[in-house]
């Protein structure tokens, strides 16, 4: 008998994401552009997020576009996820 090398199966692991396809930004929404890969898997880098302005209520591990001063450098928007939260107050961290 001849052994021939068997082949490796080689399967790519299917790419598991939570996402809400959307075909119009809804009433109350803004579009985000996701320039860095802090958000990953969530969200990669050239996609854009669908984020609702009303939801201003921290969860743990959900996404959120945060607005910050830098003073005289200008105001910037970054996306974040919180961490851990208890009553009043909360870690958001990008």
């Amino acid at each position: 008998m001849h052994n021939k090398p068997q082949k490796k199966a080689v399967v790519a692991a299917q790419e598991l994401r939570a996402l809400t396809m959307f075909a119009d930004v809804p009433p109350q929404h803004i579009t985000f552009p996701v320039a860095n890969q802090y958000a990953m898997p969530h969200l990669k880098p050239g996609e854009f997020a669908i984020v609702d302005t009303t939801d201003r209520t921290p969860q743990h591990g959900e996404l959120y576009v945060i607005e910050y001063s830098r003073g005289s450098l200008g105001t910037y928007r970054e996306i974040v996820q919180v961490r851990r939260c208890r009553a009043g107050a909360y870690d958001a961290r990008g």
